[in-house]
């Protein structure tokens, strides 16, 4: 099977540089689950943020892995330069496994 990717650029679609409630992870899951098809890999960019809290992670991530379940880490790809920011979304990932 061959894959499109599709890249969702965060800022563009929540229209704010600063992430930080749990309204703003499920708007953002809503429009990501809206997207998913059987041969797309979304791509979640988190480029030209400023801020992003454990809450938004929280209900974002783990909204996507309770839909996706074991197709995970096979459908969703992260761009995140923050190194604090991919140790949120690591800590999120682990702790609700």
């Amino acid at each position: 099977m061959t894959f499109s990717y599709l890249t969702i650029k965060i800022k563009s679609e929540i229209i704010t540089p600063h992430l930080v409630t749990r309204d703003q992870g499920k708007k953002l899951l809503s429009i990501i689950i809206s997207n998913i098809k059987p041969d797309y890999i979304i791509i979640i960019d988190f480029g030209d943020l400023e801020t992003i809290s454990p809450s938004f992670i929280d209900e974002l991530f783990n909204g996507l892995k309770k839909e996706l379940g074991d197709n995970f880490s096979k459908k969703i790809k992260v761009i995140c330069h923050v190194p604090e920011w991919r140790k949120l979304i690591q800590a999120a990932l682990k702790y609700r496994s």
